[in-house]
């Protein structure tokens, strides 16, 4: 197979949908097959030398059959503002031939644009103004002597060009991470020359899109990611697509227009939907995967991850305060009470592992899986205004894509069948003497006791119930403090009170072991939703 893996290096989309099937200035998501083709065609016209193998690749391609597409669902759409700004559709209104003229110059002028040869450019325009086959459409366009001297003060050489409303709507891609991505795949078996030229096409494409989307571009001749949207006469998607003659066809429309006239590409329309057969994916729990809002600490005294359950707290007010009165996805009540369903979880993530010092490097709002994208973007929303003052003496920032290796949702979400915890359990039932048993017959039943409280969570979080627990004192992780309640003479945790407000609850950290492949983030016991219980795939 071939496969062009398209990573968003700001974790955005920015393009208009061409075919306005969802309004005449919606954002274009997923991207077109047809524009990542132009972008590619660009990246040929744009070398100096001759590259007859790099056409023939594309040829190749435009041949294939429509390909695959597997993209994130998670998206969030802004609407771009109206504003007005010099358009390439048309200069004055003169005849095309003077149109391209005069653009021909003008590109030439943007090259070195200087007040000497604009002024220059400006005498030759009024000369070929006169000079118009009918001077009735032209005549009031003739710049005087005295706008002559202004323009070429005060203008540069755009702003000869009319201006039009444009809007430019963009999309953020909320699975980012160390990588916001989506693939093109082609169920063909690519000839290895092909393979060579599109890889170096690739390589060089700057942006899909807008300029404002910079991206970076591989070739795959395999791959594990399965499509989320293929070509289906029923789909409900219309996307361009490149077909057979496509470049050539762009040969003879750019030989016409000249890069003057308003032009379009040539393509075909192809209706896309999800697969038929939905594929198999592992056991995940009720908490995504992706669609991550990321908060990093920029300032004030470190967080470690003892202090992940009050730190998450006051983040979680913070945000509360902001939303008023909201679903219990978001809120986490159900009127007076606590909400039973999964629901926004604020989830500390530390650098633990090798070198790990425990240092939590931000926080995660995490939704869990039946959130509406209206709750997503509520939540999206209030995130930056919360965040404009300190938090606990703490500066934090949302940030679009992830500086560390830490705050990727990639590294907690991997699936896996082993899980080791990062941040201890706090037992939904009190197990008895579990570290300190006076006899060897309490600790075998505290053992019981807790792991029947950790399967038991597992099956509330939709997770299968794991062939093997192991309860440790100490993490096997690097950095990671050992299960301890914080007390006046003893670094520890801060975890939350029993259900009677009386005692503290019985924390341990765990292995875990899973009788198949299994996606995180995995998010254990009480506290769940504010960091504790907290694992990372082996």
């Amino acid at each position: 197979m071939l496969s062009i893996h398209i990573t968003f290096l700001n974790g955005r989309y920015n393009a208009t949908d061409v075919l306005r099937s969802a309004g005449p200035d919606a954002v274009e998501w997923p991207p077109h097959p047809a524009r990542l083709f132009a972008g590619l065609v660009a990246v040929l016209y744009e070398q100096l030398d001759n590259r007859p193998d790099w056409r023939a690749a594309l040829e190749w391609l435009e041949a294939q059959t429509p390909p695959a597409l597997a993209v994130p669902t998670a998206i969030h759409e802004r609407p771009g503002a109206q504003v007005f700004c010099p358009s390439l559709d048309g200069i004055y209104e003169m005849s095309e031939s003077l149109q391209r003229d005069a653009l021909r110059k003008l590109r030439n002028l943007h090259i070195h644009p200087s007040k000497e040869n604009w002024k220059e450019f400006e005498i030759w325009f009024a000369n070929q103004v006169k000079k118009a086959d009918n001077p009735k459409r032209t005549e009031n366009l003739e710049p005087s002597k005295d706008q002559l001297e202004y323009m070429s003060k005060n203008h540069p050489p755009y702003q000869l060009r009319s201006l039009a409303d444009r809007v430019f709507p963009s999309s953020t891609i909320l699975n980012h991470g160390t990588e916001a991505h989506m693939e093109f795949q082609w169920a063909c078996e690519p000839p290895a020359k092909h393979v060579e030229a599109l890889g170096e096409l690739c390589r060089r494409l700057p942006y899909l899109g807008r300029s404002s989307s910079p991206i970076l571009a591989r070739v795959q001749t395999q791959t594990e990611t399965n499509p989320t949207l293929i070509p289906r006469k029923e789909g409900k998607y219309l996307l361009r697509v490149p077909c057979e003659g496509v470049l050539e066809q762009l040969d003879r429309t750019f030989a016409n227009h000249l890069g003057c006239n308003r032009r379009t590409t040539t393509c075909d329309v192809q209706a896309y939907g999800p697969p038929e057969k939905p594929i198999h994916a592992p056991p995940h729990s009720h908490m995504q995967s992706m669609g991550w809002i990321i908060v990093e600490q920029t300032d004030g005294t470190p967080v470690f991850a003892e202090d992940t359950y009050p730190m998450a707290r006051l983040l979680r007010k913070r945000i509360l305060d902001q939303l008023g009165p909201v679903s219990p996805v978001l809120s986490g009540h159900e009127g007076p009470q606590a909400a039973t369903k999964p629901h926004l979880a604020i989830v500390g993530l530390p650098f633990v592992g090798d070198h790990g010092t425990g240092r939590l490097m931000g926080f995660a709002l995490i939704l869990p899986r039946n959130a509406t994208p209206e709750e997503m973007n509520l939540l999206q929303g209030v995130v930056t205004e919360a965040l404009s003052t300190p938090i606990a003496g703490r500066c934090f920032q949302q940030v679009l894509q992830a500086s560390t290796k830490t705050l990727s949702p990639a590294r907690w979400c991997r699936p896996s069948k082993a899980w080791d915890s990062v941040t201890p359990l706090a037992l939904d039932r009190h197990p008895g003497s579990l570290w300190n048993p006076k006899k060897p017959s309490d600790r075998r039943r505290a053992e019981r006791v807790a792991a029947e409280s950790i399967t038991a969570s597992c099956v509330h979080m939709g997770l299968p119930p794991p062939i093997e627990i192991e309860l440790l004192r100490g993490s096997v992780l690097s950095g990671v403090t050992p299960a301890s309640p914080r007390t006046e003479k003893m670094r520890g945790w801060n975890i939350p009170p029993s259900k009677d407000g009386r005692n503290a609850r019985v924390i341990t950290h765990a292995r875990l072991l899973f009788p198949e492949l299994v996606e995180g983030p995995i998010l254990l016991g009480a506290g769940r939703f504010f960091g504790l219980g907290l694992f990372l795939p082996q």
